[in-house]
């Protein structure tokens, strides 16, 4: 979410606009059945076909357009 990567702890905070966009993938990921914490990294406990994948990646791509849009 940043343009560039942070150089200290400081500059890896997320400022109001960057929350707001992680915050409204999340629910998108979440409301599409798969939960990721805040840093978007995710364990998989479960066996995942073709079709899990697939439907992460779907999933994550809509998300991605979701705050494309955002202002």
């Amino acid at each position: 979410m940043k343009e560039a990567p942070p150089r200290n702890f400081r500059e890896a905070f997320l400022n109001p606009e960057e929350s707001q966009r992680l915050k409204t993938l999340l629910d998108h990921l979440f409301e599409a059945g798969f939960i990721m914490i805040n840093t978007c990294t995710a364990m998989m406990s479960t066996p995942m076909t073709e079709v899990e994948i697939d439907a992460l990646v779907a999933a994550c791509g809509e998300g991605f357009e979701k705050i494309a849009r955002m202002p």
